[in-house]
């Protein structure tokens, strides 16, 4: 079982406002004649979450060097467990950044907050199963 690195507790969590997008699960093939096929390529696409944390001065050497020492050369910029706010609330779920050359950008706001902005790519997200679906919908059926 492979060992990830854990978001350090010292280090606040990213803002809880930020935006996720899931990535389609689907691929699209146009045709000249008749209607587009398509077809599933996972059940478990990717979701890509913008995030946005504000760090204060004293703790930005921690943050970049668990990112740039730890996650980047360790890792090889794989995953790493942060905790991380969806529809069921907050989770610990396993992410990765998207863009190793450059995986964030920080903006000094006077000198003593720093936000730093990233995009992560995680699969934890998780839906609910389709018993708690029914359970919360009952009344729910498909169109005949």
């Amino acid at each position: 079982m492979s060992k990830y690195p854990v978001w350090l507790n010292k280090l606040p969590p990213p803002d809880v406002e930020y935006t996720y997008a899931p990535s389609n699960c689907f691929v699209r093939t146009t045709l000249t004649n008749g209607r587009a096929r398509q077809r599933r390529i996972t059940n478990n696409p990717p979701v890509i979450v913008d995030v946005r944390w504000k760090i204060p001065r004293e703790l930005m050497a921690d943050f970049r060097y668990l990112v740039h020492e730890i996650i980047g050369k360790q890792c090889g910029w794989g995953f790493f467990y942060i905790p991380l706010a969806f529809d069921s609330g907050f989770k610990k779920v396993k992410a990765r950044f998207i863009d190793g050359d450059s995986p964030y950008k920080v903006t000094n706001e006077s000198n003593v907050l720093w936000t730093v902005t990233a995009q992560l790519e995680t699969f934890d997200v998780g839906l609910l199963d389709q018993e708690e679906f029914k359970n919360r919908n009952p009344d729910f059926k498909y169109s005949e």
